[in-house]
């Protein structure tokens, strides 16, 4: 028995199959003036009419030339020659930082409406590559330097947040990657991105700031979430909808060429439900498969194991049991 649970575990790994992701909306600012924003974007509360304008600390387009004394690992971006930044250049040191003097800083950055596709999808994913350099304690109750990504709907209030990094989080000179989990896309709307910025308080640092650069919103791919199938007694009603996100429009559901389920359970294609009641014991192994209305697929295998009936409490009767006299 413990031979057939490790194959089949491995048999799952192989058999788990991921529908790839549909871009929607792309942006990489290279084609961008430095010290601009892409039209259409706004930052609040806006940056300060006031003599040296072009240095206050805001959200601009930078190229990785104005950055020339900082380390090669944040000179290298992602996409170039340009990024989008929080902060001010130096130009005659070719460095840049937060340094604001002892004001507090609170940009907010908001993208324009960005479009759904029709049909529209069931959910989305968000990624971009950033740099974060801010001041870092790892202890106490307070947070300083706040960077984090929100989005909105138009046609809801609501501003949930995808990722909020601060002062407790490390940060440094190196890009990484940050790829949101599944949103739920509403009946109407487009979406807009916001990306905040707040120092808390006054800062003399020269902390470099924030950099983002390969900004994506794709249709999050077809993807089966359920994690295992409980087990099921014979005699006894069996009931389990399998559950999946991404992809576009409605799911119909199948059980996977080659495998069956066990006798007596059925799949419902368009709720994904398993029901029935279970005559056999054993342990099954069945792959499922999902497609969207689009034609992608993701399919993931499960064990189902059915119990024998005296295990809980019923008697199992041979046939001798019922013969007559």
């Amino acid at each position: 028995m413990w031979e057939r649970k490790v194959l089949g575990l491995f048999i799952c790994l192989v058999f788990s199959f991921v529908a790839f992701a549909q871009v929607i909306w792309e942006f990489n600012f290279d084609t961008l003036t430095p010290g601009t924003i892409p039209s259409g974007w706004s930052q609040t509360p806006s940056v300060p009419s006031v003599p040296g304008v072009s240095t206050v600390v805001k959200w601009q387009v930078i190229s990785a030339g104005q950055v020339w004394g900082e380390p090669s690992t944040l000179r290298n971006f992602p996409s170039t020659p340009n990024a989008l930044y929080f902060g001010v250049v130096d130009a005659a040191k070719g460095t840049g930082s937060y340094r604001d003097g002892n004001s507090r800083v609170g940009y907010v950055l908001k993208t324009s409406g960005i479009p759904m596709p029709t049909p529209r999808p069931n959910h989305i994913r968000v990624s971009f590559s950033h740099l974060r350099q801010v001041e870092y304690y790892g202890t106490g109750d307070k947070e300083y330097d706040i960077s984090e990504v929100l989005y909105q709907w138009e046609s809801v209030l609501q501003t949930p947040s995808l990722k909020r990094w601060s002062s407790k989080d490390p940060s440094g000179k190196v890009w990484e990657k940050f790829e949101s989990s599944a949103i739920e896309v509403p009946q109407n709307g487009s979406l807009v991105l916001q990306f905040k910025f707040d120092s808390v308080d006054g800062n003399f640092n020269n902390y470099f700031g924030w950099l983002i650069d390969n900004l994506v919103v794709e249709v999050y791919p077809l993807t089966i979430t359920t994690v295992g199938l409980p087990a099921g007694t014979v005699g006894q009603i069996y009931s389990e909808t399998l559950e999946a996100v991404g992809g576009i429009g409605t799911y119909t559901w199948s059980v996977a060429k080659g495998y069956e389920l066990p006798p007596r359970l059925t799949l419902s294609s368009t709720t994904g439900t398993i029901s029935g009641t279970p005559e056999r014991p054993g342990d099954y192994y069945v792959v499922f498969e999902v497609k969207d209305q689009t034609g992608k697929t993701s399919q993931k295998g499960f064990w189902i194991k059915i119990h024998p009936a005296d295990q809980t409490g019923y008697t199992i009767f041979e046939e001798k049991d019922f013969a007559s006299g």
